[in-house]
């Protein structure tokens, strides 16, 4: 009798922390968004405008390589903020080749075009955070993947 009983215990503890862990979890990172592959090009259009094939952004590998990047951002909704983070608005836009590049005052998280950022994209070693101001979305950045 005694055997059940401590077996009871024990699955009651096990469910316990099983729901702990999930309740802990869910509000870390309730939604996660991805950003859409399929607009690699009219992202890179939009910030490259009329010198996207000057510069070879147009190309398999061009476009290749901004797929990779674009593959390591992810979008969070969280009320808890990472320890190491920055701002979206203290992000640079880059208005290098479209002067009219703003930055997005009504943030959309399935629109966001990262490209638009002068972001920190080449850390190999950390991951990066940008707490979209007045949001509790919270942009990371994954760090490339070590060959």
């Amino acid at each position: 009798m005694a055997s059940i009983y401590n077996n009871i215990i024990h699955m009651k503890k096990q469910l316990f922390f099983c729901l702990l862990s999930l309740f802990l979890f869910s509000n870390l990172y309730s939604q996660s968004y991805k950003p859409d592959i399929s607009k690699v090009q009219d992202f890179i259009a939009e910030v490259y405008v009329d010198v996207v094939g000057d510069l070879g952004y147009d190309t398999s590998e061009g476009i290749e390589r901004f797929t990779k990047i674009l593959n390591r951002f992810e979008i969070v909704n969280s009320t808890t903020n990472p320890e190491n983070f920055s701002l979206l608005s203290q992000v640079p836009v880059i208005k290098t080749y479209n002067k009219d590049l703003k930055f997005d005052d009504n943030f959309d998280p399935k629109n966001f075009n990262p490209f638009k950022y002068k972001f920190e994209v080449f850390s190999k070693d950390k991951t990066v955070y940008y707490l979209v101001d007045n949001t509790d979305y919270i942009i990371i950045i994954h760090p490339e993947q070590k060959l």
